[in-house]
């Protein structure tokens, strides 16, 4: 048994190492296409007469060509960080400031997209055991989600919330809502219920929280806005799974 899990694992490291290594390679052509299509852009509106319908035309069939070849080297940035394994950077810090940095370095995006950002935090530290960059990768990406649940703007209100040995991060927005079987996809790879996502980032940010020992829940219902909750491990606390204690999470929502 031991040996098939070994062979198991070492197998997925290969795939993973081999498709990685694929998608690296991709990104070369598609940035030499990235370049030639700009400088082709260029020689059209230089050269041709820009009231020409056919120049038009060709600027503008040009420019959804640059549009793809941006939209496919995103899914394949997402698909190589998914695809990549991670070697946590655990440091202890107190989450709290570590969101408060990253609402920071969100705000700019939010005044563009016309989102208010809320804030509440525990009166405490809330120390944990964290890889700072893979954590605000992972709750940036669900500011970005939330956001595009409000196309006209609206309210995003992150809350923190102390659960005995574990941190809670409520994420709450004022969008669209999803159903009950979209909320039952909504972390699996390669699902999007947006047009054009490449449906790794809700992914990525599960596999991030779980590389934590830690779980994520999203509750949400259609017209009502949605919530996602993170649950992290408190440093220099027994390890146990936040599984343990739902009815004390739930009762915090």
């Amino acid at each position: 048994m031991d040996n098939d899990r070994k062979n198991s694992n070492s197998s997925i490291e290969d795939l993973s190492q081999l498709t990685g290594g694929l998608a690296h390679e991709i990104r070369n052509p598609l940035s030499t296409l990235k370049v030639n299509l700009q400088l082709l852009s260029e020689d059209v509106r230089e050269l041709g007469d820009p009231e020409d319908d056919r120049i038009r035309r060709s600027v503008l069939r040009i420019g959804r060509m640059q549009d793809e070849v941006n939209r496919l080297r995103d899914i394949l940035d997402d698909f190589i960080q998914f695809v990549g394994h991670h070697q946590l950077n655990l440091q202890c810090g107190d989450l709290n400031q570590q969101i408060d940095q990253l609402i920071d370095f969100y705000e700019p995006q939010a005044v563009a997209n016309q989102v208010r950002v809320f804030k509440q935090y525990t009166s405490e530290p809330l120390i944990c055991s964290i890889d700072r960059d893979l954590v605000k990768q992972a709750m940036l990406n669900l500011f970005i989600n939330a956001q595009q649940a409000m196309p006209q703007g609206g309210d995003l209100m992150v809350r923190t919330v102390r659960n005995g040995e574990w941190a809670r991060v409520e994420i709450t927005d004022t969008g669209i809502g999803m159903p009950a079987e979209i909320q039952k996809k909504i972390f699996d790879a390669y699902f999007s219920s947006k047009k054009g996502g490449t449906g790794l980032g809700l992914a990525m940010t599960r596999r991030i929280v779980e590389e934590h020992h830690g779980r994520i829940e999203v509750h949400s219902e259609p017209g009502k806005g949605t919530c996602f909750v993170i649950l992290l491990p408190l440093a220099m606390q027994n390890a146990a799974s936040p599984d343990a204690d739902p009815a004390e999470s739930e009762a915090q929502t």
